[in-house]
């Protein structure tokens, strides 16, 4: 009792599986606090948040898995080159945040907790100090976010450059973060 067996050489430990999981909700809460504070991007904040813990725990569950079986994690590189995301990560800012919940759920998955939960803090300390440095030393933008739905028929190029040679005689500079364009 408290093992399970995945097809491996080496049954996977049910206490550390739980303790990993729950070490694993616990730094997915804590980098959800610190996105919540510190990140500076604009656009699917709170579903990138959710996205967190799944990517964390999820993690985790799959390396405690395969790191006992060859075969196992060879059908998974299978199974992963065929999977790809359909929506693009739009902020370089929220790919460094995934890459650290990858991190934490590789390491906790490898039943390295304690250097993941030592690493993770660290981290994160550093990467306060950058934030802070940023807003504080090199002086605080301020800004205003506008999201614009322009209806256009053929060249939407015109309607953006007519819209920013408008907001930039009110304003001192205008930058384009992003550009969507739907078609219905």
């Amino acid at each position: 009792m408290g093992t399970l067996s995945a097809a491996s050489t080496e049954p996977i430990h049910l206490p550390f599986l739980v303790l990993n999981l729950f070490v694993g909700l616990v730094l997915a809460f804590s980098l959800d606090g610190f996105y919540r504070r510190f990140s500076t991007t604009i656009s699917n904040r709170h579903s990138m948040i959710f996205v967190f813990y799944f990517v964390i725990l999820a993690t985790t569950l799959i390396i405690m898995i395969v790191k006992t079986s060859i075969a196992l994690s060879l059908g998974l590189v299978g199974a992963l080159s065929i999977v790809r995301f359909r929506t693009p990560i739009r902020e370089p800012e929220d790919l460094g945040f995934l890459f650290l919940a990858v991190a934490a759920g590789v390491g906790l998955g490898a039943n390295q907790t304690i250097a993941v939960v030592i690493a993770f803090a660290l981290i994160l300390v550093i990467l306060a100090g950058v934030f802070w440095f940023r807003t504080h030393q090199m002086g605080r933008q301020s800004g205003v976010f506008v999201n614009v739905v322009i209806p256009f028929e053929d060249a939407p190029g015109s309607e953006l450059d007519k819209l920013s040679n408008e907001i930039s005689s009110i304003g001192r500079n205008v930058e384009v973060r992003r550009v969507e364009i739907n078609e219905k």
